[in-house]
């Protein structure tokens, strides 16, 4: 792995997580929306080489009707 003190501190300004660090590769996991986190996350860590990319779509739920005294 090339340059692990730099991956790290990226990884710091945008908060990701790093899951694991292996000799060759490292595991990073990052929330957030395309335009705001993720895709300039992905553009700065891009020259370092991108073996492998996971994306989950947006998990939504109707708000409930909750009564006034049990909401947050």
């Amino acid at each position: 792995m090339q340059d692990p003190p730099e991956i790290m501190q990226i990884c710091d300004i945008f908060r990701a997580k790093i899951v694991n660090v292996a000799h060759t590769d490292v595991i990073i996991e990052i929330t957030g929306d395309e335009v705001g986190r993720s895709g300039p996350f992905l553009g700065l860590v891009e020259p370092f080489g991108i073996l492998e990319l996971a994306r989950a779509e947006p998990a939504c739920t109707q708000a409930a009707d909750v009564p006034e005294g049990l909401r947050f």
